[in-house]
């Protein structure tokens, strides 16, 4: 069940500020602020991963080979914005599933796309991502101040072990010795995936 993500996120939509990293990191030049915004990107994509929700506004596409048998479509890396489309391929042509046969429950995280009363999800071809969920997670642009802060915390910490380690990391010597503290994202992690 792959869910692949659709869009990169904008350098000016991160959660962490070049500013707030580049103050963390005690950095008062511009030189190496393409740098800096490569590795907040990555260190967010890092704390995403650990905790399988998204941080900033992202569109994703869940690629299923058939609808599920049960009611329910699970919708991974919240928190759910939006569902664009339900897609399905059936007799070679690409379908759009009506928005009516199926409820959409964001208040669940994952989020869940429940069959609507009276409604079966339809038969598909058999073939690989012949249902595709397109849709959107994380939390909008505006609302990146709700990141918490001990989740910010942890992507300037990590910002900063990249960066002053960059070298250690371009060679391929283990940085296995670097304390990281992991566990501060553990409270906000989707669990039971």
């Amino acid at each position: 069940m792959p869910t692949i993500k659709i869009t990169d996120t904008p350098t000016d939509s991160e959660c962490v500020t070049l500013a707030e990293a580049k103050a963390h990191l005690r950095v008062d030049v511009s030189d190496d602020d393409a740098l800096i915004g490569a590795l907040i990107s990555a260190a967010r994509q890092e704390a995403e991963h650990h905790m399988l929700r998204t941080l900033v506004e992202t569109v994703w596409e869940l690629q299923l080979d058939a609808f599920p048998a049960g009611e329910c479509i699970r919708l991974h890396n919240p928190p759910l914005l939006s569902v664009t489309h339900v897609k399905y391929y059936a007799d070679g042509v690409l379908q759009t599933l009506d928005a009516s046969a199926y409820v959409l429950d964001s208040a669940s995280e994952p989020a869940r796309l429940v069959l609507a009363s009276g409604h079966s999800w339809p038969g598909t071809d058999s073939r690989p991502g012949a249902v595709q969920v397109r849709y959107v997670a994380g939390l909008a642009k505006a609302d990146k101040a709700k990141v918490p802060e001990v989740i910010k915390a942890w992507i300037k910490l990590r910002v900063g072990t990249l960066y002053t380690h960059r070298e250690q990391l371009a060679t391929g010597v283990s940085v296995a010795e670097i304390p990281f503290v992991n566990h501060l994202l553990d409270p906000y992690r989707v669990w039971g995936l």
